[in-house]
C-alpha cells in the first residue's frame, strides 16, 4: 500500500463494519499484518496508533466515553502486529504460528492469575445471558440437564476463547501473507504453506500438557493444551494441501475436506489437528516420491 491513508481507511473501515458483521475483523487484522510485513514494524505501529486514535475520538464524540470494546480491539491489533513482525523477520509461517501460540498460552496463564476460579466466572456469565434463552426456547428437558451443560461449557470457555483468538490471528496473518505474495511474490505463499511444520518442541509441550491435564485434572493445563491443539490444525491443513498438490490429485479432495469442516467441524477438525501432530514425527510430505512432486513455486 503506497499511501498510509489508504491503509488507515481500510483497517479502520473493516474494523467499524465488523461491529455489524464480525468476520470482517479478519480483513482489518490482515491489513495491519500486510503493512507490517511489507513496510516494517515502525509503519505498522503508526498505522495501529492511527486507528486507535481515530476510534477513540469517534467513540468519545458519539458516547462521551471511551468504550471498553476499543481496549479489546486495540489489544487484538497489538497481537496482530507482534505476529506480523515475527513473520516478517523469520519468513516462515511456523514461527508466526508458534509466536501466536505463546500469546495464547500467556493469555490463559494471565486469566488464571486475574480470576481465581475461571469456571465459576464463566458460569455466572452463562447463567445470566445463556440460561434464559435455553429456558425460553425449552431446548432441554430438565433444569438439571441445563445446569450440567452450563457447567461443562464454563469449564472449557477459557481455553476455547484463547484458542479462538489464536485462530483469528493466524487466519488474518496468513491472509496478509497471501496478499503480499500475490502482490510481490506470486507462488511464494503456497511454497511456505506446503512446508509448514511447527516443530518437535511445540508437539512435545502439547503432549506433556495433555498428559498432565488428564492425570492431574488441572484445568489450566487443559486450557493450554486446547490452544496448542488448535495450532496443529494448520499444520494438518498444510499436510493435506501439500500431499494433494504433490500427488496431482484433483481439487475435489480439498472441496470435500472443507465441506466436512463446515458441516461436521466437531469431528473433522480433531482429525486434521491429529494429522498435523502425527506429521511432526512422520513428515508425510517427505515420503511422497520426488518424481510426483510438482514445482510448488509456480
Amino acid at each position: 500500500m503506497a499511501r498510509r491513508v489508504n491503509a488507515l481507511a481500510a483497517m479502520s473501515g473493516f474494523a467499524a463494519l465488523s461491529f455489524a458483521f464480525p468476520p470482517l475483523l479478519v480483513m482489518s487484522f490482515a491489513t495491519l499484518g500486510l503493512v507490517t510485513m511489507r513496510k516494517g514494524g515502525r509503519e505498522g505501529v503508526l498505522l495501529l496508533l492511527g486507528c486507535i486514535t481515530l476510534f477513540a475520538v469517534m467513540s468519545f464524540l458519539l458516547t462521551q466515553v471511551i468504550r471498553a470494546d476499543l481496549m479489546i480491539l486495540a489489544t487484538l491489533w497489538l497481537m496482530v502486529w507482534c505476529g506480523a513482525l515475527v513473520y516478517r523477520f523469520m519468513s516462515t509461517p511456523a514461527w508466526m504460528i508458534n509466536a501466536v501460540g505463546v500469546i495464547g498460552l500467556c493469555s490463559v496463564a494471565g486469566f488464571y492469575l486475574v480470576v481465581s476460579d475461571p469456571a465459576a466466572f464463566w458460569l455466572v456469565i452463562l447463567e445470566q445471558h445463556l440460561k434464559p434463552i435455553f429456558v425460553e426456547q425449552q431446548m432441554l428437558s430438565s433444569d438439571a440437564e441445563l445446569d450440567q451443560l452450563l457447567k461443562l461449557l464454563a469449564g472449557v470457555l477459557t481455553g476455547g476463547f484463547a484458542a479462538l483468538i489464536c485462530v483469528l490471528l493466524i487466519v488474518s496473518l496468513l491472509l496478509a501473507r497471501w496478499w503480499q505474495a500475490m502482490l510481490y511474490n506470486p507462488g511464494g505463499f503456497r511454497q511456505e504453506f506446503y512446508q509448514l511444520r511447527l516443530g518437535h518442541i511445540t508437539a512435545t509441550v502439547l503432549i506433556v500438557l495433555l498428559i498432565v491435564s488428564m492425570v492431574g485434572r488441572y484445568a489450566i493445563f487443559s486450557d493450554m493444551a486446547t490452544v496448542l491443539w488448535l495450532l496443529f490444525f494448520f499444520q494438518g491443513l498444510a499436510v493435506v494441501h501439500g500431499l494433494i498438490g504433490m500427488t496431482g490429485l484433483g481439487i475435489g479432495w480439498l472441496v470435500t475436506l472443507y465441506m466436512l469442516l463446515a458441516i461436521v467441524p466437531n469431528y473433522a477438525s480433531p482429525v486434521v489437528s491429529g494429522l498435523g501432530l502425527v506429521d511432526t514425527w512422520f513428515n508425510f510430505r517427505r515420503r511422497v516420491p520426488k518424481k510426483n512432486k510438482p514445482d510448488i513455486t509456480e
